[in-house]
């Protein structure tokens, strides 16, 4: 009952956008050194009904009040009240002679795992399979039982993710506009510290994101930029920010009318264009001109 699922969170938007996860962020909290696990009854303010949605950006409501203490840890720090049950019992503690740490348990085989992961290829991609499969098999459920001799392992792993992923994001604010599991994604444009390392984020993508729900996700192609003006003036290249004038322009405009009153076609000896002209610029100015298609 203490287990609930990943951060799942989906608000409507769409424009610019990135994405980013966290590297294996499941194997890296199993090898955390600091793991401990009590799980306590509780009620935390806000509790939605069991029928309604269970996530915000930075909680994940449990319908049968049972919470890890990652859970209540992440409660308070979001400022909500937790209360204790006021019934007996209201708390189940493992006792520290009958703990050990995820490091003990799993460090050296996860840290030999994802170093073969980040060199690539075939053996990387076995690594990250066996990376992700882990904490999987030891929770893993048959027939709605639990299978295996570690099925306690499953709520704190868990609550302990989430736990990660709400701290990650509770500086974003309003600009999250999707969470799922161990990635999320951020409206506008923002810089995070990315890494290769276990448990750093990564920059997965960027563009137009189209979010309708926690499932339908759909990108685009960014937003084109105008490109700055270029003005070429004696084989110089310049580029320039500014509006062109558009009062020169209405002059321009206005003095041609003019001459055309003035000195019909009919009057004006035609100019011919020749059929093929030879420009030479320099290459730096060539290589900026393409930049700019």
């Amino acid at each position: 009952l203490a287990t609930t699922g990943a951060l799942i969170f989906a608000e409507r938007y769409e424009g610019e956008a990135n994405q980013y996860d966290v590297n294996s962020m499941y194997i890296f909290e199993m090898i955390k050194k600091d793991a401990s696990w009590p799980i306590a009854p509780a009620t935390i303010e806000g509790n939605p009904p069991k029928k309604s949605l269970q996530c915000t950006r930075y909680l994940h409501y449990n319908p049968h009040g049972i919470y890890t203490h990652y859970d209540l840890e992440c409660a308070r720090k979001n400022g909500l009240k937790v209360t204790l049950m006021n019934i007996s019992p209201n708390a189940l503690i493992y006792e520290r002679n009958v703990r050990i740490t995820g490091k003990d348990m799993f460090g050296e085989w996860g840290n030999i795992l994802y170093k073969i992961k980040k060199e690539g290829g075939i053996e990387g991609k076995v690594s990250k399979a066996l990376l992700v499969s882990l904490w999987g098999a030891l929770c893993e459920q048959r027939n709605g039982q639990n299978y295996g001799l570690h099925p306690r392992i499953k709520p704190f792993l868990l609550a302990s993710a989430r736990k990660r992923i709400s701290e990650i994001v509770k500086p974003l604010g309003d600009q999250v506009k999707r969470i799922h599991t161990d990635g999320f994604i951020i409206a506008g444009k923002v810089e995070l510290k990315t890494g290769i390392e276990m448990g750093e984020l990564k920059f997965e993508k960027n563009g137009v994101c189209v979010v309708k729900n926690c499932i339908s996700i759909t990108w685009k192609l960014s937003y084109p930029e105008i490109p700055n003006l270029i003005i070429f003036k004696e084989n110089e290249l310049h580029s320039t920010n500014s509006l062109p004038d558009f009062e020169k322009i209405q002059q321009d405009k206005k003095q041609n009318t003019i001459l055309d009153t003035e000195y019909p076609a009919s009057q004006t000896a035609k100019r011919k264009l020749s059929k093929k002209s030879d420009i030479n610029l320099p290459n730096e100015i060539i290589i900026e001109i393409f930049q700019h298609l």
